[in-house]
């Protein structure tokens, strides 16, 4: 049985190598045993990016938590992980979890958590729970449709709530009306459609679902951007900016394509 081993957001593997359904049984049942050790009604928000079986994966994490008792929100379709850290504050879940392997190569997913306050777990709780893992697959006897009939699993859309909650905090009909020609990289990630959604005159790139990334890592780095900066050139935007690919790394292309990272911005 395969060891594991929590990083410092959570835990990543190879699908189909370790990266399992039933590896992600015994993740998901240390994850329920140190929730209702904690609290006594927990409530988690799931979401997961665009990488190969993550829906199905989220599913099964789901279906699983409710199983144990928790109630569970879980997005209807791909989501960021912004948009997972969003509703878990909004709906003061006790967790949140993201099924992501954010800009690793597209072979990987991955296992992220996030806290009641929406940012990175904090050590001591990854610790809990991993020391919870048990070294056996857990199985799930009642059917998908069970727990949603009995609200145990309530699909919610958190792109929704995002995109609400960026419009009462930005000017977004001024943003548009700036006199900017600028570009837009989702890297085939899970913020392709919320920033053409706000801001529908970008110039988009890479904003199709495509669970290779088309052969690049989806991280915003000088080698990986040479064909968006060859776009921001060849339709003279005045700048373009990237995402990774559960957007929450940002990067930036200056005219003529210069990169500027996330230091400068």
């Amino acid at each position: 049985m395969t060891v594991i081993r929590f990083g410092t957001d959570g835990w990543r593997a190879v699908i189909a190598q370790d990266f399992t359904f039933a590896n992600l049984s015994r993740i998901v049942e240390g994850t329920a045993r140190w929730l209702l050790e904690q609290y006594p009604q927990p409530k988690v928000m799931i979401g997961y990016d665009c990488r190969f079986l993550a829906g199905r994966f989220a599913a099964a994490a789901a279906q699983q938590l409710a199983h144990r008792g928790v109630k569970v929100y879980l997005s209807p379709s791909f989501a960021t992980t912004p948009m997972v850290s969003l509703a878990t504050v909004q709906h003061q879940c006790q967790l949140g979890i993201v099924l992501t392997a954010s800009h690793n190569p597209p072979e990987y997913l991955g296992y992220k958590l996030k806290a009641p306050y929406g940012g990175p777990a904090p050590v001591a709780m990854l610790q809990a729970i991993e020391a919870r893992i048990p070294d056996h697959p857990v199985s799930v006897p009642e059917a998908w449709e069970t727990f949603l009939e009995r609200r145990q699993i309530e699909m919610y859309d958190m792109e929704a709530l995002y995109a609400n909650y960026i419009k009462g905090r930005f000017d977004l009909k001024a943003l548009a009306a700036l006199p900017y020609r600028i570009g837009f990289d989702a890297m085939y990630g899970a913020g392709q459609r919320i920033f053409p959604r706000l801001l529908p005159s970008l110039y988009r790139f890479r904003c199709e679902y495509n669970p290779s990334f088309g052969g690049v890592n989806p991280e915003p780095v000088p080698k990986n951007l040479g064909d968006f900066a060859r776009f921001v050139q060849e339709n003279a935007l005045d700048f373009g900016f990237v995402l990774d690919g559960d957007a929450d790394r940002i990067g930036m292309l200056g005219s003529g394509g210069r990169y500027i990272d996330a230091h400068h911005l």
